[in-house]
Order: C-alpha cells, then sequence, then structure tokens
C-alpha cells in the first residue's frame, strides 16, 4: 500500500486534514449549488466532476499550497452557508408578511 495515493496522502504533513477539509468544503458548496438550481442531481453532478478533474489537473505542489487550497474552499463554502441562510430568512420574512397581510 506504500505505492497508492491513499499512503501518499496519510504520509504528508497535511494529507488527511486537508482532505477533510476540502470535502467539507466542497460539501457545502455543492449543497448550494443543489438547492440554487431547484434541487438539480446533475448540476451537483457536474460540480463533482468539475473538482475532481481539476484536482488531478492542477495538483498541489506543497504543503503550503494545499494548505491554502484548503482554507480556500472553506472560506467559499461557508460565504455559501452564509448566503443561502440569509436568502432563506429574506424568503421566510416575505412569507409571514404574505400569511399576515392576508
Amino acid at each position: 500500500m506504500a505505492d497508492t495515493w491513499h499512503a501518499e496522502m496519510v504520509s504528508k504533513l497535511a494529507g488527511f486534514w486537508t482532505f477533510i477539509g476540502l470535502n467539507i468544503g466542497l460539501s457545502l458548496i455543492m449543497t448550494w449549488v443543489y438547492l440554487s438550481t431547484n434541487r438539480s442531481i446533475l448540476a451537483g453532478m457536474l460540480l463533482h466532476f468539475t473538482s475532481n478533474f481539476t484536482s488531478q489537473l492542477f495538483a498541489p505542489t506543497s504543503d503550503r499550497v494545499e494548505i491554502t487550497h484548503v482554507v480556500l474552499m472553506l472560506v467559499i463554502g461557508l460565504a455559501t452557508c452564509i448566503l443561502l441562510d440569509r436568502r432563506s430568512r429574506v424568503q421566510e420574512r416575505r412569507l409571514t408578511e404574505a400569511v399576515r397581510s392576508a
């Protein structure tokens, strides 16, 4: 197992935690895409494919680059969650106002 990508991921300084961080960030972004495209699974599949393709195309060259990538994905994922929350609160407020005025 020493020659597999799994072993390389664990042996690197940031390996396991960057893998977890990237998955959390990507999950948040994929949730936003899914909800923003009227629950389209195709959009989520295309985003997943694009993520896999570009991660192999632009492989990180050092731990610093990999950690920067993880932080960027987490920030983007958290920003999408904040936008989703804000949008849902605005929709809830409009619905509440419509019910009260009826």
